[in-house]
């Protein structure tokens, strides 16, 4: 496995603004985000690229002479069916070339994978870190779904923020004569004008013939329209020529308008008919695109009290846990090279929609909660107490109504279930965490009846033992084979009749 990375700095495109997935913990280890792209190849069949996009802030820099650095991650991606097994993995390490400044790098790697249901674990070890006190693994987990190919079909798509003349050795970056550097996030900046995508077109030589032209159409759809009803933007037409595998590299002119958009590809018969069609949906972010600076004089005291944008940032992202998934997005994307004033605006405006007569008594009474849970939570070493589990769902449902704590004494691992009569707008509703790793505080969510949260039917199963074939991340897919079994067992009583 070729494991050169070619930075981002290849000079050919560049983008103002960064995002992050969040890592299992800030300071743990090295920070990406990752995205996973279906391909199909003649030889292999089915397979999966991970693309991986390292944060360059989350790991070491080491100079590596004549006023340049360099940095290097270790990291494994594995695959697990749905019965735990594991049934491929890949191992490399992404290391930069040599950078006049520390910038955000990309690998990848592909999994070979038959149409099913799987979970994705991968880790990430920061090589200059190696020995330190802050040096640790990052882990992180993503259910993941390979589709069965049909005949004619289109591949996954994605963007890609750098090319170049494919090498003579082809690298896991090459793909159709090109060194393709993939965009892995879900946001364009409306800076880049025009932006690149690939797509691989699969069995058009049997439709079509083998060398004949075909009409492939590329267009943007607003993700608010409905799907049949929704009407071209920006369309392109162009001619392939049909093959077994047909490689697509096209310019795309962006919308005009900052939003969430869906870019479809589609084949289409000679008379322009579309037979099978592809999407990507993206949100298109405009030059700093929200204007908090020109509402400055109408922002509340409280966020006009900040002056440092360090400071600001750090309370901003204990928002997470009780933000929306548009103010996640914004968190995760667009507030990460954010000046002061579009934070303050952004700070301002989460508090005012949760209290409009008193933002700042809302936004103190959460900050103390807070920080309640980060000491009460404080052991749990690879995150703070309100990143974890436990401390997520006490920010957004508040203290449980009853707490029944197992830690010692039983068969089962350590575990916890809450109960509260209310939470949010459901009633009677149940959250069963526990802890494989022995008795911390960091106690994971393994089961829950509650709308949104992880539904494990084999929960018991897995408490029970101690020899735990697959990690908490596989869940997600046990309810592929649910059971029927209420054993009337200790854990099970105390889920279904709390006391």
């Amino acid at each position: 496995m070729n494991s050169r990375v070619r930075a981002v700095c290849w000079g050919l495109l560049f983008f103002s603004l960064s995002a992050q997935v969040a890592a299992l913990g800030q300071g743990a280890g090295p920070v990406a985000r990752m995205a996973t792209k279906q391909f199909w190849g003649p030889e292999i069949g089915t397979y999966l690229e991970v693309q991986m996009a390292f944060d360059a802030r989350s790991v070491r820099w080491v100079d590596a002479g004549e006023g340049t650095v360099r940095a290097a991650v270790e990291w494994t991606v594995m695959a697990f069916d749905a019965k735990g097994e594991m049934v491929d993995f890949r191992k490399s390490i992404a290391r930069t070339e040599r950078l006049a400044e520390s910038s955000d790098f990309i690998d990848v790697v592909r999994l070979v994978l038959e149409p099913g249901e799987y979970a994705l674990e991968w880790l990430g070890r920061d090589l200059a870190a190696t020995g330190t006190e802050d040096a640790g693994e990052m882990r992180f987990d993503a259910p993941v779904q390979v589709e069965v190919r049909s005949g004619l079909d289109v591949s996954e798509l994605f963007w890609v923020q750098a090319f170049a003349t494919a090498a003579d050795t082809p690298t896991a970056f090459t793909r159709g004569g090109r060194e393709l550097l993939p965009l892995v996030r879900s946001t364009v900046g409306m800076e880049a004008e025009r932006l690149p995508f690939y797509a691989e077109l699969y069995g058009s030589g049997e439709v079509f013939g083998s060398g004949e032209e075909f009409l492939v159409s590329a267009w943007f759809r607003a993700a608010d329209t409905d799907v049949a009803a929704g009407e071209p933007q920006m369309q392109r037409y162009f001619k392939c020529e049909a093959a077994e595998v047909v490689p697509v590299f096209e310019m795309m002119e962006l919308p005009q308008d900052a939003g969430v958009y869906d870019l479809v590809v589609d084949i289409r018969t000679r008379q322009g008919e579309p037979l099978v069609s592809r999407s990507m949906a993206f949100e298109l972010v405009g030059h700093r695109q929200v204007e908090y600076a020109q509402v400055r004089d109408q922002l509340a005291g409280f966020v006009l009290r900040y002056t440092s944008r360090d400071s600001l940032w750090a309370d901003l992202l204990t928002l997470h846990p009780v933000a929306g998934v548009n103010e996640q997005r914004t968190l995760d994307f667009t507030l990460i090279d954010a000046s002061l004033a579009e934070m303050q605006g952004f700070m301002d405006a989460f508090w005012r929609r949760r209290n409009a007569e008193h933002p700042e008594v809302a936004w103190l009474d959460y900050k103390r909660e807070v920080a309640i849970i980060d000491l009460e939570y404080k052991d749990c070493r690879n995150r703070p107490g309100h990143l974890t589990d436990q401390g997520a769902i006490l920010l957004n449902y508040g203290r449980p109504n009853t707490i029944v704590k197992r830690h010692h004494g039983t068969k089962y691992y350590p575990y916890e279930i809450w109960h509260y009569y209310k939470a949010g707008q459901f009633n009677d509703k149940r959250f069963l965490f526990y802890s494989p790793m022995a008795v911390s505080a960091c106690f994971e969510l393994l089961h829950s009846d509650m709308l949104g949260f992880v539904q494990n039917h084999d929960w018991l199963d897995i408490l029970r033992t101690r020899e735990i074939p697959h990690s908490v991340h596989q869940t997600m897919l046990n309810g592929l084979d649910p059971k029927d079994s209420f054993s009337r067992e200790e854990p099970e009583e105390l889920f279904y009749n709390p006391k």
